[in-house]
């Protein structure tokens, strides 16, 4: 199967996380400069990174950055409802602030029938790095793909692009459903969010 076009893509299921979003694309989330936001990232459903998701909005979790200037987001949503059986699952995701190539971020924590859990890592410069695109950092990371490049009002003053990563997770054990998903943060400097999860069948 071919997952570099959009003709190619293949077709999972949404995961309908309306529910939980906790911040708005088209407002600013984070501290700094007016028009610090992601309203210019296609919604609906899209097709990036050759999978398509159905963007609405997202849910942000905090870290020792972001804490200091809101309280407002949570250190973890538990209870993700899915109810697929899945032969992978893939997140379209990012993360504010820095941390060092390696640290853990957060996890997922996969809850399948029958009471067996998984954890999905995230892990900073392997599945993620900031959205915002600094001049001394690099784009790569070892266990995703970039899905979108765009700008906000507030990075083109500065000459900045932003970015979003897909990241794959093949399941193990197809033939269960997946039950539901927890998304937690491991209150590193780094601040996790979710924008959109796919299942393939």
């Amino acid at each position: 199967m071919c997952f570099l076009c959009a003709g190619c893509a293949p077709r999972p299921q949404r995961i309908e996380l309306r529910q939980f979003y906790n911040a708005a694309l088209d407002k600013q989330w984070h501290p700094g400069a007016e028009g610090n936001d992601l309203a210019e990232l296609p919604t609906g459903e899209q097709t990036f990174a050759g999978v398509k998701f159905h963007v609405q909005g997202l849910i942000q979790l905090s870290g020792r950055f972001l804490i200091e200037w809101s309280d407002k987001y949570p250190k973890e949503v538990l209870g993700l409802p899915l109810k697929v059986q899945c032969k992978r699952l893939y997140f379209l995701h990012g993360t504010g602030w820095r941390e060092k190539d390696g640290t853990r971020i957060g996890r997922y924590v996969v809850h399948y029938a029958g009471g067996e859990q998984r954890e999905i890592p995230i892990v900073y410069g392997e599945d993620v790095r900031d959205w915002w695109v600094w001049s001394n950092d690099t784009q790569k990371t070892s266990r995703s793909v970039i899905a979108w490049i765009g700008a906000n009002g507030a990075s083109r003053k500065m000459g900045k692009s932003l970015r979003i990563y897909k990241s794959t997770w093949d399941n193990p054990t197809p033939s269960i459903e997946i039950q539901s998903i927890d998304f937690i943060s491991e209150m590193s400097d780094s601040a996790p969010f979710l924008i959109a999860i796919s299942a393939e069948p």
